[in-house]
Protein backbone atom coordinates (compact mmCIF):
# COMPACT_ATOMS: atom_id res chain seq x y z
CA UNK A 1 0.00 0.00 0.00
CA UNK A 2 1.46 3.42 -0.97
CA UNK A 3 2.27 5.83 1.82
CA UNK A 4 1.66 9.55 1.70
CA UNK A 5 4.54 11.96 2.18
CA UNK A 6 3.58 15.32 3.66
CA UNK A 7 5.66 18.45 3.74
CA UNK A 8 7.31 18.70 7.17
CA UNK A 9 5.93 22.25 7.38
CA UNK A 10 2.52 20.76 8.28
CA UNK A 11 3.75 19.42 11.60
CA UNK A 12 6.57 21.84 12.36
CA UNK A 13 4.71 23.55 15.21
CA UNK A 14 3.21 20.34 16.63
CA UNK A 15 4.29 18.50 19.70
CA UNK A 16 5.94 15.16 18.86
CA UNK A 17 2.98 13.23 20.27
CA UNK A 18 0.58 15.12 17.97
CA UNK A 19 2.37 14.49 14.65
CA UNK A 20 0.79 11.12 13.77
CA UNK A 21 -2.72 12.37 14.51
CA UNK A 22 -2.22 15.55 12.47
CA UNK A 23 -0.82 13.56 9.53
CA UNK A 24 -3.77 11.17 9.70
CA UNK A 25 -6.29 14.03 9.68
CA UNK A 26 -4.54 15.76 6.77
CA UNK A 27 -4.58 12.59 4.69
CA UNK A 28 -8.22 11.87 5.53
CA UNK A 29 -9.17 15.33 4.25
CA UNK A 30 -7.06 15.30 1.10
CA UNK A 31 -10.20 15.85 -1.00
CA UNK A 32 -10.83 19.16 0.79
CA UNK A 33 -7.31 20.30 0.01
CA UNK A 34 -8.08 19.64 -3.66
CA UNK A 35 -10.94 22.14 -3.39
CA UNK A 36 -8.59 24.70 -1.87
CA UNK A 37 -6.09 24.01 -4.64
CA UNK A 38 -8.82 24.73 -7.21
CA UNK A 39 -9.51 28.08 -5.53
CA UNK A 40 -5.80 28.93 -5.55
CA UNK A 41 -5.57 28.08 -9.25
CA UNK A 42 -8.42 30.49 -9.95
CA UNK A 43 -6.66 33.19 -7.92
CA UNK A 44 -3.46 32.56 -9.85
CA UNK A 45 -5.27 32.83 -13.19
CA UNK A 46 -6.95 36.07 -12.10
CA UNK A 47 -3.61 37.51 -10.95
CA UNK A 48 -1.99 36.59 -14.28
CA UNK A 49 -4.86 38.11 -16.25
CA UNK A 50 -4.69 41.36 -14.26
CA UNK A 51 -0.90 41.56 -14.56
CA UNK A 52 -1.05 41.13 -18.34
CA UNK A 53 -4.04 43.37 -18.97
CA UNK A 54 -3.59 46.50 -21.08
CA UNK A 55 -5.22 48.60 -18.37
CA UNK A 56 -2.45 47.67 -15.93
CA UNK A 57 -0.05 49.78 -18.01
CA UNK A 58 -2.00 52.86 -16.95
CA UNK A 59 -1.04 52.46 -13.29
CA UNK A 60 1.21 55.24 -12.03
CA UNK A 61 3.22 52.69 -10.07
CA UNK A 62 3.22 50.00 -12.78
CA UNK A 63 6.52 48.45 -11.70
CA UNK A 64 5.32 48.13 -8.10
CA UNK A 65 2.08 46.56 -9.35
CA UNK A 66 4.08 44.03 -11.36
CA UNK A 67 6.31 43.27 -8.37
CA UNK A 68 3.25 42.79 -6.18
CA UNK A 69 1.67 40.43 -8.73
CA UNK A 70 4.91 38.44 -8.87
CA UNK A 71 4.91 38.17 -5.07
CA UNK A 72 1.29 37.02 -5.04
CA UNK A 73 2.10 34.40 -7.67
CA UNK A 74 5.09 33.08 -5.70
CA UNK A 75 3.02 32.89 -2.51
CA UNK A 76 0.17 31.02 -4.17
CA UNK A 77 2.59 28.56 -5.77
CA UNK A 78 4.28 27.97 -2.40
CA UNK A 79 0.95 27.24 -0.71
CA UNK A 80 0.02 24.90 -3.57
CA UNK A 81 3.25 22.96 -2.93
CA UNK A 82 2.03 22.20 0.60
CA UNK A 83 -1.26 20.90 -0.77
CA UNK A 84 0.38 18.24 -2.90
CA UNK A 85 0.70 15.04 -0.96
CA UNK A 86 3.24 12.76 -2.56
CA UNK A 87 2.39 9.09 -2.74
CA UNK A 88 5.35 6.82 -2.06
CA UNK A 89 5.53 3.19 -3.11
Amino acid sequence: MPQIQLSPKWTMACQPNEVKEIEKRLIENEDLFKLLDDILIQMLETNTRERRSKSSYEYTAWSQFQADCNGVERTIEKVREYLKFKKEK
